[in-house]
């Protein structure tokens, strides 16, 4: 995707703030808040429009395989915080970079933009 910005987050960027958990940028916070997300279809559509860099955490007590992000906007960018039981299906509607699954990310990130009807892989 020519014109596309990867920012690459370390835990060190993380900081807390009364509003949740944000990225900070050059100072800048990007995000304000942390939204959880606890099904296999988990579904964006109280932020899309809202905040087009959105900070979500998985929050799946069982093993649970994700396979869309359903209502988000496209150019719609998101960061999601892995936990030890979910892992994200490379399908039609995920495409990952790899083009395999990406195995339960306990603590790191993973992020994707909506190209159309199809989230992508950024990181």
């Amino acid at each position: 995707m020519a014109g596309l910005n990867t920012f690459r987050f370390k835990e060190s960027d993380v900081a807390d703030n009364a509003s949740g958990v944000g990225f900070n940028f050059n100072n800048a916070l990007i995000f304000g808040r942390t939204t959880n997300l606890t099904t296999a279809t988990p579904d964006l559509g109280g932020n899309a429009g809202l905040e087009y860099a959105v900070l979500y955490k998985f929050a799946n007590g069982g093993a649970t395989t994700v396979t869309n992000f359903v209502n988000g906007a496209t150019g719609q960018f998101i960061v999601i915080i892995g936990d030890s039981t979910t892992s994200i299906q490379n399908n039609a509607n995920i495409v990952t970079r790899s083009g395999a699954d990406i195995a339960p990310f306990n603590g790191k990130t993973v992020s994707f933009v909506r190209d159309g009807s199809v989230w992508r892989q950024v990181n």
